[in-house]
């Protein structure tokens, strides 16, 4: 039987696949520091600079990058804290490029680059804080609908636990509030 031939790879093609299969934290973690690496060299250039200034459609671009940047860094933040809590995650889909209108200049540029590398410097932080907040979502064993207002033998006589007559009453009551009807105005 013959072996198909594969098209030869790059060596750093095969260490981001096998990054990309077995580490997707690292991966990510590269990917950003790539597109953080490459945003702050665009920056430096005072020809890009000029060429940033010179219309706010070429700073929406730019933007535009910055915001692909911004969602793959809530990815690995978020990648990270299901580590943590060692959870499943579903993958995310990454938007795709388009301009950001609130990027209109190079400051603006400035900033917000700043601003992504001051949250890329603090993901460890930042992902313990989103695990707190999925622990503490995840946490709630009771769902407490609405409190039972009637008087005990009311309760009592009634086959109904008292929970499920409250989440019965909330129903009830939701889908028979008189608002929720249509009102026709007159011909």
């Amino acid at each position: 039987m013959a072996r198909p031939i594969l098209p030869p790879m790059d060596l750093t093609a095969i260490i981001n696949w096998l990054l990309w299969r077995l580490a997707p934290a690292a991966w990510l973690e590269g990917v950003i520091d790539r597109l953080i690496a490459w945003a702050f060299a665009v920056l430096e250039d005072e020809t890009e600079q000029d060429w940033l200034d010179e219309r706010p459609r070429n700073s929406h671009w730019f933007g535009g990058w910055l915001v692909i940047a911004e969602a793959r860094l809530d990815e690995l933040i978020d990648l990270r804290a299901h580590q943590l809590l060692n959870w499943r995650r579903a993958p995310r889909d990454v938007p795709q490029h388009y301009p950001a209108p609130a990027v209109r200049s190079f400051d603006d540029c400035v900033v917000r680059l700043a601003r992504l590398i001051q949250r890329f410097e603090d993901v460890d932080r930042l992902a313990q804080r989103r695990v707190e907040t999925l622990e503490r979502l995840c946490d709630d064993t009771v769902i407490d609908l609405i409190p039972d207002h009637r008087p005990a033998e009311a309760a009592e006589s009634t086959d109904f636990t008292a929970p499920a007559a409250a989440f019965f009453c909330a129903r009830v009551s939701v889908h028979s509030h008189p608002s929720l009807h249509c009102i026709r105005a007159p011909p």
